[in-house]
């Protein structure tokens, strides 16, 4: 099974692990995806906490990119639906619980400007940017890294064997 991972820092048993800083078996920014990535057909594509870090625009161009060459993708980021819910509900609180209100709308900058978020998504947003960059049988699964409670887990289908 060929199975790539974009964002993840390092090694994983496994997987071809692709970052814009080392170490990663191929150091290179994901947009545009370098010809290590786009030579092959991958089986799975996995990208946790990494599409909120980029712009609307660069999110479509990696998400297009990456259909034809991938036959699952999955995703998990930030719901931003549950945080500006969380942050509505507790405004008076904001110091108390930042992982749940404001690190998904902006990241946790405290080691740096590259957390910083530049898009957010809910589960309709993700849904959408999906269908309109060519992926198929879009669903939404339970999230299994950061936090659960908070994050969004969607799962997609693109390149079909003929």
């Amino acid at each position: 099974m060929n199975r790539l991972e974009i964002g993840k820092r390092g090694s994983k048993p496994g997987w071809t692990t692709l970052d814009v800083v080392g170490p990663a078996d191929i150091v290179a920014p994901a947009v545009p995806l370098p010809s290590a990535v786009t030579d092959q057909v991958w089986d799975v594509v996995q990208m946790i906490h990494v599409l909120e870090h980029f712009t609307l625009d660069e999110a479509t161009r990696l998400l297009k990119s990456l259909q034809p060459i991938t036959r699952h993708v999955v995703i998990e980021v930030p719901n931003l639906a549950f945080a500006a819910e969380q942050l509505l509900k507790h405004h008076n609180a904001l110091r108390d619980d930042l992982q749940m209100t404001m690190w998904p709308i902006y990241g946790d900058q405290r080691h740096g400007p590259e957390y910083a978020h530049k898009w957010g998504y809910t589960t309709q947003s993700l849904n959408r940017l999906l269908r309109q960059t060519g992926w198929s049988n879009i669903r939404q699964e339970t999230p299994r890294y950061h936090v659960p409670v908070r994050d969004l887990r969607i799962v997609a289908d693109g390149l079909q064997d003929e």
